[in-house]
């Protein structure tokens, strides 16, 4: 499921607001407390999708009946942007466990890059509740292999939360309804990369009008790798297809 938080008023407009407006979001302190401040507000809404237990608790007036949070809940981030988001996520899950992982993207000599995860500091994951926290989601590819590799290094939770501050897709339609979207993977021979991400992307009811591809041949397949993995998603996702990137070399050596 997903849940859009500013689709209905609430204070959480004057944070998000004041970090878009190019005027105040200089102040870097107030920028910082406006994202943990989201953070909590987010960390409240996830906490109503947990699981509680009851349990018993003596007050002056006597024994209550109170509902308390069942889960072990583990944080993650990516460093370092996300790390005043995850602060608001702990402000609230006092018991929370903590992951880190550090993402960057390395560039390749023909000009296009890989997203690297080369760090991950995690408590185990396994059957506990994963809530990957990220300022920033424009694709998803970075925040996909960050969850790829929490789970090989800490085993499977339970179930998982992804939250963001800003998300591209809908800030374009917001500002620019008129602006077509393109998702842009590389490896554009590579059938099974396009069918895994775009099923998965699909299935959660993404909204975008073209799927763009990267095409170097040193790398990416034949022609007709290309050709087929074309042909095959565009009649699989009814999008238009681009090109986006493309790079042949002047011998065939």
């Amino acid at each position: 499921m997903v849940k859009i938080l500013n689709q209905n008023n609430s204070i959480l407009n004057k944070f998000l607001a004041e970090m878009r407006d190019k005027s105040i979001q200089k102040d870097s302190m107030r920028f910082r407390r406006n994202m943990e401040r989201v953070g909590e507000i987010m960390a409240y809404e996830i906490s109503k999708r947990l699981n509680y237990k009851t349990r018993m608790v003596e007050t002056p007036l006597g024994i209550a009946a109170v509902e308390e949070i069942d889960d072990k809940v583990v944080v993650a981030t990516i460093l370092r942007a996300g790390l005043p988001f995850h602060q608001g996520f702990l402000n609230f899950y006092d018991d929370a466990e903590n992951g880190f992982v550090s993402a960057f993207r390395k560039s390749r000599p023909d000009g296009s890059f890989i997203v690297d995860v080369e760090y991950v500091s995690t408590s185990a994951l396994t059957d506990k509740t994963l809530i990957l926290v990220d300022p920033m989601l424009a694709t998803g590819t970075s925040l996909m292999l960050v969850y790829d590799a929490l789970i090989r290094r800490a085993g499977e939770p339970r179930h998982t939360h992804f939250a963001a501050v800003f998300a591209g897709v809908r800030a374009v339609r917001e500002t620019a309804p008129d602006c077509k979207i393109m998702i842009h993977l590389d490896n554009g021979g590579n059938n099974a990369l396009y069918r895994e991400w775009f099923d998965n992307y699909t299935k959660r009811g993404e909204d975008f009008d073209i799927i763009g591809l990267s095409y170097y041949p040193f790398w990416h397949g034949s022609l007709q790798d290309l050709e087929n993995n074309m042909n095959d998603i565009s009649k699989r996702y009814g999008k238009e297809l681009v090109i986006a990137e493309v790079s042949m070399g002047h011998t065939t050596e």
